[in-house]
């Protein structure tokens, strides 16, 4: 594989700005837990994340939020939501794929009583 040529700018530095993400079978097990998901957990600003959703997109498992702690865009927008690629790694654990911050992060599904939960980020999240 050949290298990239330098980006303008970076003083001949390599930076990596995109990763091709492959495409990996969603299983039976995840693909029932697409939906939309809400913040459960009491001890938690359940105002801070909002809108998650996991949904597959052309083969990938995706998973989308809004991190409402943020500020809002020069022009008065609310945040755009934040998409992640989601690698399966068992039937109840995915990883946030992707190299850099924020990037390799766990998520699971923990046992809460008589239900599911996903886990993420110190956030408990029950399908709706």
């Amino acid at each position: 594989m050949r290298a990239a040529p330098p980006i303008e700018g970076t003083q001949g530095n390599d930076h990596l700005f995109a990763e091709r993400i492959p495409s990996t079978p969603i299983t039976p097990a995840w693909q029932s837990r697409l939906g939309e998901y809400e913040v459960v957990n009491p001890e938690v600003d359940r105002s801070a994340l909002s809108d998650v959703r996991l949904y597959e997109k052309d083969g990938l498992l995706l998973m989308a939020y809004r991190y409402n702690l943020l500020f809002e865009s020069i022009d008065g927008d609310e945040n755009e939501p934040t998409i992640k690629a989601l690698l399966p790694l068992s039937d109840t654990e995915v990883a946030i794929h992707g190299l850099g911050r924020n990037n390799g992060e766990v998520l699971r599904i923990e046992s809460h009583g008589d239900q599911d939960l996903l886990y993420f980020s110190g956030y408990l999240l029950r399908s709706h």
